[in-house]
């Protein structure tokens, strides 16, 4: 992993590029509230077998030494406000690398959204941010609509 935070407030990630990872994560956030991520490139991903699953950014909860090693406690805090916004994820173009199998994900977290006292939530995978299911390699946040 690159970067890894847990249980931690207030963080916020710009403007950086993360390159030809091999395997993991390129960021992982969990159990933080208040985070952002904003105007980063994922560019290039390795796997060393059996790892086609990774995601750039991973946001999840702190469950288990399984889920997430770096440290504990293992209290199932979960995430909570995290911004992800002007980011692009593709090839790097390097030799032996592909894009990211994912953009953002979770191996075991949903998104989770509702307005306060209407007593409607909606659950979404973050499997849905699959950087491969396109035409090309190259995705891009929604707020900015075209790679930086």
């Amino acid at each position: 992993m690159c970067i890894s935070i847990g249980h931690a407030t207030d963080i916020l990630i710009r403007d950086l590029e993360i390159r030809d990872l091999p395997g993991f994560h390129g960021i992982e956030l969990n159990s933080t509230s208040h985070g952002a991520i904003t105007g980063c490139k994922f560019r290039g991903y390795v796997d060393p077998g059996g790892r086609d699953f990774s995601e750039a950014i991973q946001i999840d909860l702190a469950k288990s030494s399984g889920m997430f090693g770096g440290f504990g406690p293992y209290d199932h805090t979960p995430c909570e406000d995290i911004l992800v916004s002007g980011c692009h994820f593709g090839a790097s173009g390097t030799a032996g690398t592909t894009a990211w199998p994912r953009g953002i994900g979770s191996h075991s977290a949903t998104i989770t959204s509702g307005t306060a006292g209407s007593g409607s939530v909606t659950t979404a995978s973050m499997a849905s941010f699959n950087t491969r299911s396109a035409p090309t390699t190259t995705k891009t946040c929604p707020s900015t609509g075209t790679p930086s």
